[in-house]
């Protein structure tokens, strides 16, 4: 077992307050307000890790229908579904001894709490990434990205409903550095709004929001190529078990503190007519 040892210092009392109040805030993607994500109350309920838990939809309703004087029309359910999703847990854990505690300098707590909320995100925007990339949906291009590629993709495999459906783009960094030519492109301090930053929120395209992360498939080859996604508003789900929880414990034996971070979530893709997520493969 790997631990921590004298230079490598740490305060566990504070990290642990530290590291729970921040992750809220560095979710890059499944962060309060997300145009696509559709967060859902936490519970205790959902299940253990590896069981199947339920997302809740409503299916949607038929098309308007002509009418005939004095003719009734015919009533249509309104149905709900029950969509399905795996229970999925990750952690971290730290080990450290009294020598590396008592020889702190600096602020280790401070960098320890910055770490922790970073890499329990991490794990939270790859699931969702996962997630959307198991869409149906794919335009493939053998190009660098555009807003010609990008509406053609929209078009046409969303149709004419596809303008007003938009909820936003995640992009891989080498390609938010291609769209960031694009003078369709506009960065987020150009919109007015530099606080958004600090989730996974870089600007728009035309006025459809863009999001970075290199989450994202990145396939090698000459040249690379790379999956992005553009999703519906509300496709994905995500249901919070247990938000980010961090704990410490002592080896009384050893004279070491141990830290243990974990969550505790469900994500799925919900299902719609078109699907409500492309797989966009530019270079």
């Amino acid at each position: 077992m790997v631990t921590t040892l004298k230079n490598d210092t740490f305060v566990p009392e504070v990290a642990t307050m530290v590291a729970t109040a921040t992750f809220p805030n560095v979710l890059a993607l499944g962060f309060a307000g997300s145009p696509f994500v559709r967060t859902l109350p936490a519970t205790d309920a959902i299940g253990d890790e590896g069981d199947l838990v339920k997302f809740p939809r409503y299916d949607p309703l038929g098309e308007f229908a002509d009418m005939t004087e004095d003719v009734a029309l015919v009533p249509e359910k309104l149905k709900s579904s029950l969509d399905q999703a795996v229970v999925q847990v990750g952690g971290k854990a730290v080990e450290v001894t009294d020598f590396a505690q008592l020889s702190a300098r600096g602020d280790p707590s401070q960098e320890v709490g910055r770490q922790v909320p970073v890499l329990a995100s991490r794990y939270v925007d790859t699931k969702l990434v996962d997630e959307g990339e198991t869409t149906a949906l794919e335009t493939n291009v053998a190009q660098t990205i555009t807003w010609e590629v990008f509406v053609d993709s929209i078009i046409t495999n969303w149709g004419d409903k596809a303008m007003q459906m938009v909820g936003g783009l995640v992009v891989h960094s080498k390609v938010m550095g291609d769209l960031m030519k694009l003078p369709e492109f506009k960065r987020a301090d150009q919109l007015g709004m530099p606080g958004t930053i600090i989730t996974g929120f870089v600007g728009a395209l035309g006025t459809y929001p863009v999001f970075v992360s290199d989450r994202l498939t990145l396939t090698v080859g000459t040249p690379n190529t790379h999956t992005n996604l553009v999703f519906k508003r509300g496709a994905l789900g995500l249901m919070f078990q247990r938000t980010l929880l961090v704990e410490r414990d002592r080896d009384v034996l050893k004279k070491n503190w141990v830290i243990a971070a974990d969550v505790r979530l469900a994500v799925h893709l919900f299902f719609d007519n078109p699907l409500p997520a492309i797989r966009l493969i530019t270079q």
